[in-house]
């Protein structure tokens, strides 16, 4: 089937991988520049995404709603500050990076849960998303490959807090991107917990991480 062949083509690039390879994407200001503005178009299209769900979230809740732009703006902006200003702050190194490993599998992992929902109807279209999110994974490859500094504690407090509640309110108060609502049906727990315990792991391996660096 034609998301298994992308799947296989996606492991077969990800094992050929080498660090100075994934380097190059944040050090070739060229390159860079290309990262930047595809990721800018994937916040255009995640706003078009979410316009429905924006206009009937409550105003002071709507950062808590665009998880995969918001993802994609932190990167974009750690990449232009870090190619063409030649700084890093490792706090926004660590909530970039969270938020991109953490959107990319939790998204691929709602497709893949949901299959007949997305796919019925919109094969190819979910087929570019699924690609798209693991897209998001290698590029917490790029910025870790780069990462340098180590993260003060009060600011790793505050980046835990903030996906903390971020999940709280997905899932409790009900901002969850759609159409999870309206699909999950007794799978919402298990997404919750999905999205909570990737919280909790990716910010214990990549604290320690920076503390190391």
């Amino acid at each position: 089937m034609q998301w298994k062949r992308l799947f296989a083509m996606l492991s077969n690039a990800v094992r050929k991988l080498r660090t100075r390879d994934v380097r190059r994407f944040a050090k070739d200001r060229r390159l860079a520049l290309l990262l930047i503005v595809i990721n800018l178009i994937g916040v255009a299209f995640g706003i078009y995404y979410y316009w429905e769900q924006f206009m009937a979230t409550p105003f002071y809740l709507l950062p808590l709603v665009p998880d995969s732009p918001t993802a994609v703006f932190l990167f974009a902006t750690f990449l232009f500050l870090y190619a063409f200003k030649k700084y890093q702050h490792p706090a926004l190194n660590l909530l970039t990076s969270i938020y991109l490993i953490k959107v990319g599998v939790w998204s691929v992992f709602v497709l893949l849960l949901f299959w007949p929902s997305f796919f019925v109807l919109k094969a190819s279209f979910s087929a570019a998303l699924i690609a798209l999110h693991v897209g998001m994974v290698l590029e917490a490859f790029v910025l870790l490959s780069v990462w340098k500094g180590r993260v003060k504690r009060e600011h790793a407090a505050l980046v835990l807090a903030w996906f903390l509640l971020n999940d709280f309110f997905d899932y409790v108060i009900g901002t969850v991107p759609y159409p999870i609502p309206f699909i999950a049906g007794p799978y919402l727990n298990a997404i919750a917990i999905e999205s909570v315990t990737a919280t909790m792991v990716l910010f214990w391996i990549l604290s320690k991480r920076a503390s190391s660096t």
